[in-house]
């Protein structure tokens, strides 16, 4: 517990920066960050842990526009994205 005390008091710092009144808007925000990074031991994350799965993303909740007048350089990025928070 005390390492994650230290990681998420070194990414607030970070975050926070020169807006030193902010830092309870970030903490959230942060601890889900972290909960989200693979671990060094299990090479998973603390929700994939406990859950079995990961939480979803904000680009997972982004609806994916299939008309034919998408850019397909634009529907490529998408999906690299969306593969990135798999």
């Amino acid at each position: 517990m005390e390492e994650v005390n230290s990681i998420l008091g070194t990414l607030l710092g970070l975050l926070v920066k020169k807006n030193l009144n902010a830092w309870d808007l970030l903490l959230l925000p942060a601890k889900f960050g972290y909960n989200r990074a693979l671990g060094r031991t299990t090479n998973e994350s603390p929700f994939k842990v406990v859950n079995r799965q990961d939480p979803l993303g904000l680009l997972d909740h982004v609806p994916l526009y299939q008309g034919e007048k998408m850019d397909t350089k634009a529907r490529k990025r998408v999906r690299e994205i969306q593969e990135l928070y798999k």
